[in-house]
């Protein structure tokens, strides 16, 4: 089944199941299902973001530290990268060049999605690291890990420093258990929020820019995962005790809940409008509620007995039109590696046939073939990007050139035809 994805459609995975669903909620149909191993996070990559083959999104397999990479239209995974150690957390950069991840160390890395490189690798936290967030505009990103502290990073800095032991810009202690879930507000780092939740049943909001304690409630059970809306008058968090409950942020956080679930609420997201919310729990039950009349309004089961860890919204329609080549194994490194990507749609009208198309790509060797891994810890940066800017530019002369001669030959082809 591999349909077009619509601007309103969820991705819908679980850390049991070997399916991740592009499910719409307009009329409750799965669009596409992805063959994916049990999943422990995954991040799509923003529509903002058009390099080359990359329109798709990023899976950690629970339990490894495999990283694989879908497109949004193909049912298997085009590419997959092995990384240093197990990922518990995930998310790209606000323009989507680059791949952050937190490992069950603490350590902190940050990728080019483009080319692969290890940009920069640190401790950040004492134990594993369970939550990322960035704010909208992609200069601050704040680390929640299972030490209980949270971290607030210059994200730029993370960029272009080398020490190993960059501090951030500040750490916050106030909770006592393993951070479960972050948000960060809309607006810049001056007029920004940040919200938190732990195992230890506390909601905390803090000043982005200085980590002055704002607010710190006390929910009934573990807050498994919050969601605030765009305009943070509401925050909705999903509890152990299989309850929702809402926070009115204006009336001094009064709380509303909303009970209807019979597992524990893994998932949370929040309909554009304002006016719907989609909760996913531990028995793999989708739940739609209705905001204005605080009541349920549908539920499907989607997975059987196993849990919906992860509800990501997919922003904007996805144009399918540019399809990534095929990703080769090379079976003596046991490691997947890149080839070079058609660049072309299939129906190129007058163009270059497919089999001209791979005379020029067998011309050239793979850009990779001399790695063993797309996301290798050391290598000049500086002769690989030397090496692939030449590469494209030998590709787009070859394509230039043969695709003069194929016109040329389809025009005296086309003359001597019409001429008999």
């Amino acid at each position: 089944m591999t349909t077009s994805i619509n601007k309103n459609s969820l991705l819908i995975s679980s850390d049991q199941s070997t399916k991740t669903l592009a499910f719409n909620p307009s009329d409750y149909t799965i669009q596409t299902e992805y063959d994916t191993q049990a999943i422990q996070c995954i991040s799509p990559l923003p529509a903002t973001y058009k390099f080359l083959q990359f329109d798709g999104f990023f899976t950690l397999e629970k339990g490894t530290n495999l990283l694989s990479y879908y497109h949004w239209n193909k049912k298997f995974p085009i590419s997959k990268f092995s990384v240093n150690e197990e990922l518990l957390s995930v998310t790209t950069s606000t323009s989507g060049e680059y791949l952050i991840g937190g490992g069950i160390s603490g350590q902190l890395y940050i990728w080019q999605v483009a080319t692969g490189r290890l940009v920069n690798q640190l401790q950040s936290h004492k134990k594993s690291i369970t939550s990322l967030k960035l704010t909208k505009d992609g200069r601050w990103l704040a680390t929640g890990s299972s030490d209980s502290s949270i971290k607030v990073y210059s994200f730029n800095m993370l960029l272009t420093s080398k020490l190993p032991s960059y501090k951030p810009q500040y750490s916050l202690p106030h909770h006592n258990l393993s951070i479960t879930d972050l948000h960060i507000g809309t607006g810049n780092i001056h007029h920004s929020k940040l919200y938190s939740s732990s195992i230890d049943n506390s909601l905390q909001i803090h000043q982005l820019s200085t980590g002055q304690l704002l607010a710190n409630i006390q929910m009934p059970n573990i807050i498994n995962t919050l969601y605030v809306d765009i305009l943070e008058r509401y925050i909705y968090c999903g509890l152990e005790n299989c309850q929702i409950v809402i926070l009115d942020s204006r009336c001094n956080f009064q709380q509303t809940t909303l009970i209807g679930h019979s597992h524990p609420v893994t998932s949370l997201y929040l309909s554009i409008d304002g006016t719907k919310l989609f909760s996913g729990d531990k028995g793999g039950f989708l739940l739609e509620w209705n905001l204005n009349t605080k009541k349920l309004a549908n539920s499907v089961q989607l997975f059987k007995d196993q849990p919906i860890t992860h509800l990501v919204h997919v922003d904007v329609p996805v144009d399918c039109e540019f399809t990534p080549a095929p990703f080769q194994k090379t079976p003596s490194m046991g490691k997947f590696q890149a080839s070079v990507p058609n660049f072309y749609p299939a129906n190129f009208e007058d163009g270059l046939p497919s089999d001209l198309i791979q005379h020029i790509l067998k011309r050239h060797p793979q850009p990779y073939a001399d790695k063993s891994d797309l996301f290798p810890n050391k290598h000049d940066t500086e002769m690989q990007k030397g090496k692939l800017e030449t590469k494209l530019e030998e590709l787009n002369s070859d394509f230039e050139s043969l695709t003069l001669k194929y016109l040329k030959a389809k025009k005296q082809s086309d003359f001597f035809e019409d001429k008999n």
